[in-house]
C-alpha cells in the first residue's frame, strides 16, 4: 500500500528530503474537503503580519547561520540541581521497547545544567535522517539559537510508526510514542527541562508523529507544529485541548493536500476541521496572515487558550516553507519561514 509513498521518498534520500514536484494547484479557497465541490468558509480579518514575523533568531537572509544568543537565566528562572552536564554529548542514545534508540542533541549556547530549559523534539521524514532533517528546516541551530534544548530523534529503519504510515515500522509494530515518553523521562533523570514547554514538530512523516503525540501524548506535549504530514490515527482523543499549527503546500504530491484514499492520508482541512473540533474552537477559520503565495488561518475561539492554525501554501511542493531549496521537491516558499514562525507559535504556548 505504501510502495508509491516509498519510492517517492527513497529517491530523494541523497538530496535530503522526502517529496517530489507535482502539479500546480488553484489557490486553497477551492479545494475540496470530505463534501466534494465545498468551498471553505473564511471570515478574512484585518492582516496582523506581526504575528508570524520572524523572530528575533531569524538573520534577514535566513541561508546565512542565526548569530547565537547566550541565555539569561535571570533571577525568577526554575533551576534543578544535581543534574549532569549535557555539554559535549552529541546524542542522546536509551533502551526503548528492546530497541537500541538514538537522538541528535543541540544544546542552547551558554548552557547551564541547572537552569529548566523548554525542549524541542523534531521528528524527520520517512528515509530521512536527523541531519537531513537539520539541513531542511536549520532547527538544529535556530532552536537553540532561541534558547531551546533541541532533540532529533532517529527513526527505526529511517521511518517513524505515526499510525497509518510509514514504513516497515507499523508492520514491526514500533512503539515510537513509548520512545518519546521513555526520552522524556531520560531527559527529566539527566537534564534540567521545563516540563510545561515540551514541543513536537516534524517533516512528513515526523509530521505526523507529532499529530499522534498531540492524540496520545497531551498530558507532556504542550503544543505541536508539524509540517507536509497529516495526522494518520484511525482514532484521536487527546486528554486536553493542545495547541496545533500546520503547514503544507497545495502542491504536495508525496503527502497531498487534498488526501489520497490508497494511502489512508486525510485531506489537510478535515485534519484542521477535526483539531479545531477536538479543541472547542469555533468552526469558520478567521485569515489573519496573507503574504504572496503563503496563507494562514486561525480557528477562532478555542478552548483553554490554545490555537488551532492552518498555514498553507499556494502551489508549494513538499517542502519546508522557508527552508532549503530542492526543486526535486516542488517549490519551497520564501513568504513563510516555517522555523520562525514554529518558534514563536511554541514561545506562546505552555502546559496549564
Amino acid at each position: 500500500m505504501l510502495s508509491r509513498f516509498a519510492t517517492k521518498c527513497a529517491a530523494l534520500v541523497m538530496v535530503a528530503t522526502a517529496g517530489c514536484g507535482g502539479p500546480r494547484v488553484s489557490p486553497i479557497d477551492s479545494g475540496v474537503s470530505r463534501d466534494a465541490g465545498v468551498v471553505e468558509d473564511v471570515a478574512v480579518l484585518e492582516p496582523q503580519p506581526d504575528v508570524l514575523e520572524p523572530g528575533p533568531d531569524v538573520a534577514a537572509d535566513t541561508s546565512e547561520q542565526d548569530a547565537p544568543v547566550v541565555v539569561d537565566a535571570g533571577d525568577g528562572a526554575a533551576r534543578c540541581a544535581g543534574r549532569p552536564s549535557l555539554l559535549g554529548r552529541p546524542s542522546i542514545v536509551l533502551m526503548s521497547g528492546g530497541r537500541m534508540r538514538t537522538a541528535a542533541l543541540f544544546l542552547p549556547a551558554g548552557y547551564d545544567p541547572t537552569r529548566a530549559y523548554p525542549v524541542i523534539l523534531g521528528f524527520h521524514g520517512y528515509t530521512e535522517s536527523p541531519v537531513a532533517f537539520a539541513r531542511v528546516s536549520a532547527l538544529d541551530r535556530r532552536g537553540p539559537a532561541r534558547g531551546y534544548l533541541t532533540i532529533m530523534p532517529e527513526g527505526v529503519s529511517t521511518g517513524f510508526n505515526a499510525g497509518n504510515c510509514c514504513g516497515t515500522t507499523v508492520a514491526s509494530g514500533v512503539d515510537d510514542v513509548r520512545y518519546v515518553r521513555d526520552l522524556l523521562a531520560w531527559l527529566r533523570d539527566n537534564a534540567c527541562v521545563d516540563p510545561r514547554r515540551i514541543y513536537a514538530t516534524g517533516f512528513s512523516n515526523g509530521g505526523m508523529l507529532s499529530h499522534r503525540l498531540a492524540c496520545e501524548m497531551a498530558d507532556e506535549i504542550a503544543a505541536i507544529a508539524p509540517t507536509a504530514g497529516m495526522l494518520v490515527l484511525d482514532r484521536c482523543a487527546p486528554s486536553r485541548p493542545i495547541s496545533v499549527m500546520h503547514a503544507h503546500g497545495t502542491a504536495d504530491v508525496v503527502v497531498p493536500y487534498l488526501g489520497s484514499p490508497l494511502l489512508r492520508f486525510p485531506p489537510v482541512l478535515d485534519v484542521m476541521r477535526d483539531w479545531a473540533a477536538r479543541n472547542g474552537c469555533q468552526a469558520v477559520p478567521e485569515e489573519f496572515f496573507n503574504r504572496g503565495d503563503a496563507r494562514c488561518v486561525r480557528y477562532p475561539r478555542c478552548r483553554d487558550g490554545v490555537e488551532t492554525i492552518r498555514c498553507d501554501v499556494t502551489n508549494g511542493g513538499h517542502t519546508w516553507p522557508g527552508g532549503m531549496n530542492l526543486p526535486i521537491a516542488g517549490y519551497t516558499s520564501r513568504d513563510l519561514d516555517s522555523t520562525a514562525v514554529i518558534l514563536d507559535f511554541f514561545d506562546r504556548h505552555a502546559l496549564r
